[in-house]
């Protein structure tokens, strides 16, 4: 018999018992606390990890999106740049052709006139080699500047400017092109 079953008068098998349970019980709780600070101490270290990462795909996204802000002003800046060329080649159409519309004006009504060059041939007679008069002969010929009757000299320049608009049209398709082909190059570097 035990000191403590003496004092107490509870029989010491019921005390081991009861000591058995109480290390028991303190076994499991500790064995429990080392098993939720094991998984405690996992998730953080996971945790850490995953942020980690996340970090490293935050950063890269980002330094995608600057590159990719990057190319895109520079296609904005380009395309505006082809806009406002685009806009002076449409300032210097309509000048040209205010201008075209005025002369041809002039030139119909007779208040300038259009000036060319002509070459005045003369055909005279002359044998040939075995005495045949049938033959002519046609010399070089005198220039003379002649005016060029209003109503023709008006058709040449409602001519000439319809043609300049076609180039100019043309002109304006290509500085686009350009410009639209230069934004693509410079988003896919």
């Amino acid at each position: 018999m035990s000191i403590l079953s003496a004092v107490t008068g509870v029989p010491s098998i019921v005390w081991k018992i009861g000591g058995a349970v109480i290390l028991c019980g303190v076994v499991v709780a500790g064995a429990n606390h080392y098993k939720n600070s094991l998984i405690e101490r996992g998730v953080a270290q996971e945790s850490a990890r995953r942020d980690l990462i996340d970090e490293k795909n935050r950063n890269t996204a980002q330094a995608a999106l600057i590159a990719l802000n990057k190319q895109i002003l520079i296609a904005k800046n380009q395309l505006a740049e082809a806009q406002e060329q685009l806009s002076k080649l449409q300032t210097e159409a309509q000048s040209a052709q205010t201008e075209s519309l005025i002369r041809e004006s002039a030139l119909r009504s007779g208040a300038e006139r259009m000036r060319i060059t002509v070459i005045q041939h003369n055909a005279t007679a002359a044998a040939g080699p075995d005495g045949d008069s049938s033959i002519t002969a046609v010399d070089t010929g005198t220039r003379v500047v002649e005016d060029l009757p209003p109503e023709i000299a008006g058709d040449l320049e409602s001519l000439r400017r319809n043609e300049n608009t076609a180039i100019d049209r043309l002109n304006a398709c290509i500085v686009a092109y350009d410009a639209v082909k230069a934004a693509i190059e410079a988003t896919q570097k």
